[in-house]
C-alpha cells in the first residue's frame, strides 16, 4: 500500500492538506510510504557511509543484540558515528511535522509549540537477510488515539519480491493485541526505492520477507 500520491526527489515541505493526508492514512492503516523523500544521490551518499561503517565496526558489536537484528548485518548508533546521520535524520520537513503531530508532549512548555520535543530512542542501519518475524514495536499492545513511539524506515536500496521487503498488516495498530505469526498471511508488502521513507505506527504489526537475493537491503531506521 502507498500514500495516495507523488513527492517528488528532494522534497523537504509538503503543503498542509497533502500532510494532513498522511496524518489520517498513518491514523486509519497505521503506516504510509512517502516516495522521494530523499534524492537518489543522498541515498546513495547515506548508502556508501552505512556500508563504510559497518565494515569499520561490525567485529566489534557485542554478543547482546537485540533478538530482531541477530544474523542481520547493522550498524548501531549512528548519531554518534558521522555528523552526516544527524543531519539526515532532520532535513526532512515533512517527517519533522508527521513527529511533532503525533510524538510532541502538549505539557512540555520549554520547547516552543510547534518545535519537535520528542527524543531518539534508536538510531540504526541494517541489512536484513532473513525473514524477521511479525512483531510489533511499542512493547505493549494498547488501544487509543495517543501513539508514544513511531519508526520510520529510510530506503537506500529498493526493496521488492526479490530482495525481500517489510510486510504490514494495515489497521493492526488498533488490535490492542500481539500479533501472531499466523498475520504473516494477511500482511501486505511495502515495497519501496530508495529515497523513500516508510513511516508507521509503533503498535502495527510488521515484519519483513526473506532476502532472496545475492544482494544487500541497507535501510536506516
Amino acid at each position: 500500500m502507498t500514500s495516495n500520491g507523488e513527492i517528488g526527489d528532494q522534497m523537504s515541505t509538503i503543503d498542509t492538506p497533502r500532510l494532513g493526508t498522511l496524518i489520517d492514512e498513518i491514523e486509519e492503516v497505521g503506516y504510509c510510504r512517502i516516495p522521494g523523500v530523499y534524492s537518489k544521490d543522498r541515498a546513495a551518499d547515506a548508502l556508501d557511509k552505512v556500508r563504510w561503517w559497518y565494515e569499520r565496526t561490525k567485529d566489534n558489536t557485542s554478543d547482546n543484540v537485540p533478538f530482531l537484528n541477530i544474523g542481520q548485518p547493522t550498524v548501531y548508533n549512528l548519531q554518534n558515528k558521522d555528523p552526516f546521520f544527524p543531519e539526515l535524520l532532520f532535513e526532512p520537513e515533512v517527517m519533522q511535522d508527521i513527529l511533532v503531530h503525533f510524538l510532541n508532549d502538549q505539557w512540555f512548555k520549554q520547547i516552543p509549540e510547534g518545535e519537535p520535543n520528542y527524543i531518539l530512542r534508536s538510531y540504526i542501519a541494517r541489512s536484513s537477510n532473513s525473514q524477521l518475524p511479525m512483531h510489533l514495536d511499542s512493547f505493549v499492545p494498547y488501544t487509543g488515539s495517543h501513539v508514544f513511539i513511531m519508526q520510520y524506515s529510510i530506503i537506500l536500496e529498493d526493496q521488492n519480491a526479490d530482495n525481500g521487503c517489510t510486510v504490514v498488516v494495515p489497521g493492526s495498530h488498533l488490535a490492542g493485541e500481539y500479533t501472531t505469526q499466523d498475520t504473516f498471511d494477511d500482511a501486505v508488502r511495502v515495497e519501496s526505492e530508495a529515497g523513500d521513507v516508510v513511516i508507521w505506527d509503533s503498535r502495527l504489526w510488521h515484519g519483513t520477507t526473506e532476502n532472496a537475493s545475492d544482494t544487500t537491503r541497507w535501510a536506516i531506521v
